[in-house]
């Protein structure tokens, strides 16, 4: 039986735990503004997602080469907290 059988949509949710995440610069444009692409881990380092995070005004300016600051920022922006050991 290898012909695909149409059915109703139907939704399937799966609950994935983010523990870890890695941020590179995609696109820097001086003065202005940074790009960064954002991989979300799992536990084991597997790959959830992947989200992109634009930074710019006020968020970008407050970089002042402080990458602590970067990511702190691109946690803020996705909604997650560090981990005090980690801050």
């Amino acid at each position: 039986m290898s012909d695909t059988i149409p059915v109703e949509p139907s939704v399937v949710t799966e609950v994935k735990t983010i523990t870890n995440f890695r941020a590179t610069i995609q696109d820097l444009q001086f003065f202005t503004s940074v790009s960064l692409r954002v991989e979300l881990l799992g536990e084991e380092g597997n790959l959830i997602s992947i989200q992109y995070v634009i930074l710019s005004g006020d968020d970008y300016t407050g970089w002042n080469n402080d990458d602590n600051y970067i990511v702190n920022k691109v946690a803020e922006k996705l909604g997650l907290v560090r981990k005090p050991s980690d801050v």
